[in-house]
């Protein structure tokens, strides 16, 4: 805080007759509290050509004056999203989701957006969905030759864009991640050929062999072969690849996680559940960001949690880290427009913490988000039948089948007598 907000006198303000920290001669010589300092700032700011609020924009005024107001006065200038904004309203009177598309897709792009939609300005949509569209069209526009980036235009909307399967709660930050590095591999394969000076209509088969050689996907390939748009000399082979996926010592996970749930000074309350919910119920971090309060239960002095199926019973060590969700975070007027739904709240009003940023809080925990998984799933298969594993954990069952092949196990004499309670799920020593 600079010296002068520090050594603020308290003045009795002559615009709302409240005591608070102001300036003593700022109002045409009298008294002003920094609280109606801030309001008459946002209100000019905020302003149509009338001088009168904007319509719908009461929310945004609201959240801002429920910061304090030294910050708001502070930060006026300094905050890139509110230039952004006095920027869109001065020039086109209004911000859409296509203006701000439009913007170079940095943080405080995504943070005004979120704030808008929090404060009903504009419409709820599928940000990792149609965040990923405006990446395509980039992509694509990156591309020299046309016939090559309408080629690269159809793949990425009708094989990439359109196979993804997208749940209730829209498209996740893994599925978008995916998504762009399978269409930037597909440009960097026609570059590729371009700097061989070839196009894609003209690829050999010692292209191909070479592109494959360092391990690059072969997404792409395949499917300009199944669309006739390679030459039908070019035969494209699977590189053999090792059978058993990658994991990690189950003992040393399993210390871990009691480590997560013991060891208060080990991280923060949302990376010690996030860890856990890995570690223990082989959850991807991408599903774990985005559970909501209704996911938890008190059932006759028990906690529950839904991952799957059905609620599954946790221990009460975990519980009690549980109720400690979600954790508030001053973010400013986002904070203030908040959805109180999220467990793992973000920075952006109304949105969850973004599973990259949660899988980078893990890794210096020791917690490399898919081998641990992998991992946790392995020594689930050994002890859990398939079916127990799919309701429980809301895995695919035929998932959870090729994860007993891999560890051995057979349940086929898996019979009623040994069935447990569902509810209960995999049962760990924590």
């Amino acid at each position: 805080m600079c010296p002068t907000c520090y050594w603020a006198p308290v003045v009795l303000c002559a615009t709302c007759g409240q005591e608070g920290l102001g300036r003593r001669t700022t109002n045409d010589g009298d008294p002003w509290c920094f609280a109606c300092q801030a309001a008459t700032r946002v209100d000019e700011f905020l302003a149509d050509e009338q001088g009168r609020l904007r319509r719908g924009y009461a929310p945004v005024r609201e959240a801002l004056l429920e910061m304090d107001p030294r910050s708001v006065l502070h930060n006026w200038g300094r905050v890139e999203c509110f230039r952004l904004l006095g920027d869109l309203l001065s020039e086109h009177g209004e911000v859409t989701h296509e203006l701000l598309d439009a913007e170079p897709q940095v943080f405080s792009v995504h943070y005004l957006r979120g704030v808008l939609v929090s404060a009903g300005l504009l419409g709820e949509r599928d940000e990792h969905l149609a965040r990923l569209r405006v990446f395509c069209e980039d992509v694509v526009a990156e591309v020299d030759r046309v016939s090559e980036r309408q080629v690269l235009a159809r793949y990425a909307q009708w094989y990439v864009i359109a196979r993804l399967q997208i749940g209730p709660g829209g498209l996740t930050a893994n599925q978008a991640y995916n998504a762009r590095s399978e269409v930037r591999s597909a440009q960097g394969f026609i570059a590729f050929l371009n700097l061989r000076g070839v196009g894609v209509r003209d690829c050999r088969q010692r292209d191909v062999e070479e592109w494959a050689l360092e391990g690059r996907s072969l997404h792409f390939v395949r499917w300009l072969k199944r669309q006739r748009f390679l030459p039908a000399s070019v035969a494209i082979t699977t590189p053999s690849v090792a059978s058993s996926p990658q994991t990690g010592d189950p003992d040393e996970q399993l210390e871990l996680a009691r480590r997560l749930l013991h060891d208060p000074s080990i991280a923060g309350v949302e990376e010690r559940v996030a860890g856990t919910l890995l570690l223990l119920y082989a959850q991807p971090v991408a599903r774990i960001a985005r559970l909501t309060l209704e996911d938890l239960a008190e059932v006759e002095g028990r906690m529950q949690v839904k991952l799957g199926e059905h609620p599954l019973d946790v221990p009460s060590v975990l519980a009690d880290l549980l109720r400690q969700l979600p954790v508030h975070k001053p973010f400013g007027a986002a904070r203030e427009l908040a959805d109180e739904q999220w467990l793992f709240p973000g920075k952006r009003a109304g949105q969850p913490r973004h599973a990259m940023s949660l899988m980078r809080a893990l890794r210096p925990l020791g917690i490399p988000a898919r081998v641990s998984r992998n991992t946790a799933l392995l020594h689930l298969a050994v002890s859990v039948p398939p079916a127990v594993i799919a309701n429980a954990l809301g895995i695919d069952t035929s998932t959870a089948q090729k994860w007993a092949e891999v560890a051995g196990s057979s349940w086929s004499a898996y019979g009623p007598s040994r069935r447990r309670d569902v509810n209960q799920g995999p049962v760990v020593d924590v």
